[in-house]
C-alpha cells in the first residue's frame, strides 16, 4: 500500500484530474466557482515557466568558457557579454535540440462575487500585477502537474439571460399563485450551482417540470432571451431593455478583423443568440467555454398565466 500511494502522488494527468484538483484548492487561497480544462496546443510565442535542460546545459558550458557547442554555435567572450546575442543563441539551442512540443493545459475559470454572481478573473494588462487568485492557483497546481505540462489560466465567458413564459391555469386555480410557483420553479431550475461550462439547456425538461406544478393546465412556451420575446408575434411582450449583455461582437470595417466591444449593461456578460442556438427544445452552448447564468432572477423572469 505504501508503494502504491507513493506512485500515485496525486498527479494530474487527465482533464478530470485537473478540474478536480482546481476545485479542491482550499478556500483560503481564493474562490473558484467553475472550471473547464482542455488539452491545447501551446502558442508559438509562449514562454515556459522554466528553462529546458538543453538551455541549462548550454548556459553552463558558456559560463565555463566553452564557446563551441554541439549545436554549431561559435561565440566569443564579447558575444557572451552581449545579452542580445546570447539570448538569440539560447533560443536557437532550444529549437535545434529537437525538444518535444509542450503539452498545453488551458483552464478556463470563473469566480463568485459577494452576491454569488459569476465574475471573470481578468488577465493583467498594461503591466498590472498578476491577480492574486491566479498566482495562488499556479502555486497550488505546481506540485501536481506533469513535468511536460504547461498550464495557461484563462477567464471563462459568462452568458446572462432572462426567461419569458406563458402558461394556462385550471379554472379553480389562483392565477397569481400559480405564476409565483412557476417563477420559483424556473429560478430553482437555473440555480447557478447546477450550471457548468459548455452545458446545454433542455427547455423541454423545464416545460415538463412546469407542467407538474399544481394548478398548471398547459405551458404555451418558455423563451430564453437577452432582449426580445422571439417566441411571440408581439415582440414587445416581456422585452428586456436594455439587453442583458455588456459585451457584443462588432465585425471589422471593410472586411477587417472584428472584436468584442462593451456597449450594454454593466455587470452582465456576452451577447448570445438563443434563437439561433435552440435545436429541438435544446439550447446548444457555444464552442467557446461559457456558462449560462440567470442573473437577477427576481426581475429577469417574466411571464403570464392565463
Amino acid at each position: 500500500r505504501a508503494r502504491a500511494n507513493f506512485a500515485s502522488q496525486n498527479r494530474c494527468v487527465t482533464k478530470q484530474d485537473y478540474e478536480a484538483r482546481i476545485m479542491a484548492m482550499p478556500a483560503k487561497f481564493g474562490n473558484i466557482a467553475k472550471v473547464y480544462v482542455a488539452r491545447t496546443q501551446m502558442p508559438t510565442d509562449y514562454t515556459p515557466s522554466g528553462p529546458s535542460q538543453a538551455v541549462i546545459d548550454a548556459l553552463a558550458a558558456l559560463m565555463n568558457g566553452d564557446f563551441t557547442n554541439e549545436f554549431g554555435y561559435l561565440l566569443t567572450e564579447q558575444d557572451v557579454s552581449n545579452f542580445g546575442t546570447l539570448s538569440t543563441a539560447i533560443d536557437g539551442l532550444a529549437v535545434q535540440a529537437g525538444l518535444p512540443d509542450l503539452a498545453g493545459i488551458t483552464a478556463w475559470i470563473l469566480s463568485y462575487n459577494n452576491n454569488k454572481n459569476l465574475v471573470r478573473i481578468e488577465a493583467p494588462t498594461g503591466g498590472n500585477p498578476e491577480h492574486l487568485l491566479i498566482r495562488n492557483l499556479k502555486n497550488y497546481l505546481e506540485p501536481h502537474r506533469l513535468l511536460t505540462d504547461e498550464i495557461i489560466l484563462q477567464p471563462g465567458y459568462i452568458i446572462n439571460f432572462g426567461v419569458i413564459f406563458q402558461a394556462y391555469a385550471h379554472k379553480h386555480a389562483n392565477k397569481q399563485d400559480v405564476k409565483l410557483k412557476c417563477i420559483q420553479k424556473i429560478i430553482d431550475y437555473f440555480n447557478i450551482d447546477k450550471m457548468q461550462f459548455r452545458q446545454p439547456i433542455y427547455i423541454s425538461q423545464l416545460e415538463y417540470e412546469l407542467m407538474g406544478i399544481d394548478g398548471v393546465r398547459a405551458v404555451d412556451y418558455v423563451c430564453l432571451t437577452q432582449s426580445n420575446n422571439w417566441k411571440e408575434t408581439n415582440v414587445a411582450v416581456g422585452y428586456f431593455n436594455p439587453g442583458l449583455w455588456l459585451t457584443e461582437w462588432s465585425p471589422g470595417a471593410n472586411g477587417g478583423a472584428g472584436d468584442w466591444v462593451p456597449n450594454g449593461q454593466s455587470g452582465y456578460g456576452y451577447k448570445f443568440s438563443f434563437e439561433e442556438a435552440e435545436q429541438g427544445g435544446v439550447i446548444l452552448p457555444p464552442v467557446t467555454p461559457s456558462v449560462f447564468e440567470l442573473k437577477d432572477p427576481t426581475i429577469n423572469v417574466k411571464g403570464k398565466v392565463l
